[in-house]
């Protein structure tokens, strides 16, 4: 009787692919397949398939939310609370917030600013202020504001852009305490669900599509269109661009953000690409995702609330 010889099916894997029936996914003379289901692993550059590592040991024993850290601050909400978690690994209670209402952090100088769209401040030190207008440091005839209690902040050109609903209001030049709410404003048709800076302007998304808003420092930003579907809000990362291939990208600071098409990414002069569109089709999920860049293993994690 004859001998028969092995066929290797599976040696390696191209990602995850559920764009396509399970039976339908092309199978490859190397055996290196996309894989129907993936779960708890990662892929690495070689195609192999390795179990993700584990977590390291708790530090919080309460649920939280909307952590956030640059190094320095690192902040979080917990109950009804706004904490501080220390380079110790202990925390500090910063004020009352709203139950369950994500929060946003913005950090301008050695200010923490944040959001949640109920509640606004800043952290500085290990204390939290009010974030109002104070004394205009010019003179002026128009009538300035507070800053507007938003959703999602973000910096760009010397200016606080704040995200209030379907509207995003722009600070004065260098004075994130100071809004024209008559004048500076971009409104959009829905709700604002991402809210980045490039180097030459603000990524942003409302429900229905992503938009690029490109300008300097004190002119009016010109607005295009450029993905017809939104952002999942809090999937938005700022990356370097050697981490997705270098090559015209490499040393850019870049964003990625999760879609329902795919993950894709968006840099200066209105670049953007969709990574995964012919691969991966996510959830629709109520509440929004959040996204995590780890930088020593190149790997964008999306997750998303059950």
């Amino acid at each position: 009787m004859a001998r028969v010889q092995p066929v290797t099916i599976f040696r390696g894997a191209s990602g995850l692919n559920n764009k396509v029936d399970a039976a339908r996914i092309v199978r490859t003379e190397e055996a290196v397949n996309d894989l129907a289901a993936a779960f708890n692993v990662d892929i690495d550059d070689l195609n192999r398939v390795r179990r993700r590592r584990g977590f390291g040991g708790q530090v919080v024993a309460t649920a939280c939310h909307s952590l956030w850290s640059d190094g320095e601050y690192c902040l979080y909400v917990s109950g009804n609370g706004l904490y501080m978690l220390r380079e110790n690994m202990t925390t500090k209670g910063l004020r009352n917030v709203t139950q369950g209402a994500r929060m946003d952090f913005c950090r301008v100088d050695d200010k923490v600013y944040y959001c949640n769209g109920f509640e606004k401040g800043y952290v500085y030190g290990e204390a939290s202020y009010s974030w109002v207008m104070g004394t205009y440091p010019r003179s002026t005839n128009r009538t300035l504001s507070s800053p507007p209690i938003g959703h999602l902040l973000c910096w760009y050109g010397g200016r606080m852009f704040i995200a209030e609903n379907d509207i995003v209001w722009a600070s004065e030049p260098y004075a994130a305490n100071f809004f024209d709410l008559g004048d500076a404003f971009y409104k959009f048709d829905s709700r604002i669900r991402m809210l980045s800076a490039v180097s030459d302007g603000l990524w942003i998304s409302d429900d229905k599509a992503v938009w690029y808003l490109a300008g300097g420092r004190t002119d009016a930003l010109r607005q295009s269109p450029k993905l017809t579907y939104p952002a999942l809000e809090g999937s938005a990362k700022l990356i370097n661009g050697d981490s997705v291939g270098g090559g015209e990208l490499a040393g850019q600071e870049l964003i990625a953000f999760t879609t329902p098409e795919g993950i894709c990414i968006a840099g200066p002069q209105g670049y953007c690409a969709n990574l995964t569109q012919r691969r991966l089709v996510y959830p629709t999920r109520s509440r929004y995702a959040s996204s995590l860049y780890l930088a020593d293993d190149n790997v964008f994690i999306t997750t998303l609330d059950p």
